[in-house]
């Protein structure tokens, strides 16, 4: 009996680190998408910036003919 007792601990004991382990990759993948929303959206910031400023350029050139 003390047995039974002793492997279902243990089984226990390791569904609980196989459930840390996934929350802890699902921890590093969200960290990851973070990141790369973070980058995508400083490229889209410098792509506007560089089509308003040729867009600026352009209003002026248009605006002195």
């Amino acid at each position: 009996m003390f047995e039974m007792f002793k492997q279902v601990f243990a089984a226990i004991a390791k569904l609980f680190s196989a459930v840390e382990k996934a929350a802890s990759s699902l921890d590093h993948l969200a960290g990851w998408c973070d990141e790369t929303a973070g980058s995508f959206a400083d490229e889209a910031r410098t792509d506007r910036k560089a089509k308003s400023k040729i867009a600026e350029a352009q209003l002026k050139l248009t605006a002195t003919k």
